[in-house]
Formats: C-alpha cells, sequence, structure tokens
C-alpha cells in the first residue's frame, strides 16, 4: 500500500490524469452545499479512467494530507463532492490519490474474530469463516 501511496505522489498533474488509480485535473467548482458544520466542495474533472470510487478515503498528493470524505461523484457531468469542516483551511486538490491504509488495530481485531469462531467451530466447520475449499 505505502509503495504505491508515495508512487502516486510523485506523479505528475498529467500522469495523475492517466493513471487509472487516482482522479486527476480536478478543477474547484465551488461550495455545493452545506450540512451541519461542514460544507461539500464540488470539483469537476476531465474524463479519464479511474478507481477513486474504491478508495476508504482519498488523499492530495501534493500535501499527503486528507482532502475530505468522497460524498458523491457523477461521472456523467464529471464532478466529484468532498465534504470538510467548515474551519477547514486545507487548499482544495487538483487530484485524489486513494488512501487504503488499514490500521494494525482493525487486522487484529479481525484474527480475534476469527480465532474465536474457529475456537468454538472447528476450522472444517460450515460459516462465514470456514476453511477455503479446493476446486
Amino acid at each position: 500500500m505505502w509503495w504505491e501511496y508515495f508512487r502516486l505522489c510523485d506523479l505528475s498533474d498529467a500522469e495523475l490524469i492517466e493513471d487509472k488509480s487516482a482522479l486527476g485535473g480536478l478543477h474547484y467548482v465551488g461550495e455545493a452545499a452545506r450540512i451541519k458544520r461542514s460544507a461539500l466542495h464540488r470539483y469537476d474533472f476531465p474524463a479519464q479512467d479511474h478507481a477513486i470510487d474504491r478508495a476508504l478515503a482519498v488523499h492530495d498528493p501534493k500535501t499527503k494530507c486528507g482532502a475530505g470524505e468522497l460524498v458523491a461523484l457523477d461521472e456523467a457531468t464529471r464532478t466529484i463532492d468532498l465534504k470538510r469542516g467548515l474551519s477547514s483551511a486545507v487548499p482544495h486538490p487538483g487530484a485524489l490519490i486513494p488512501y487504503d491504509f488499514v490500521g494494525s488495530e482493525v487486522k487484529r481485531e479481525s484474527l480475534l474474530r476469527l480465532g474465536a469462531w474457529v475456537g468454538q467451530n472447528d476450522i472444517a466447520a460450515k460459516g462465514p469463516f470456514q476453511k477455503a475449499q479446493r476446486v
């Protein structure tokens, strides 16, 4: 994950548009709405292949910081909405890259759930954590 993250951070604006993981060429359109203490900021982007809608979170590759919460992505109008706090001073991104980091605590809890289930049901039992089957 980290190799890919830093590779994307090193790409130029043109390369980010061409890369299928990133969403490049963002242009700030303006504030689309307000939700409580947050604003939805709308950006448009040129036509491109991307997978940014599958990211766990999005970062600005220039600042290497969170760019906001991805709330909506419309391929027909080529717009994306990011939710950010009203007091956010983070600059508007020119591109977005996936930030798919899963912390060790989440992994540890998952392994504990798996171990507890196997301990109660056996490794060969049918259920959500059953052993892999040969095909």
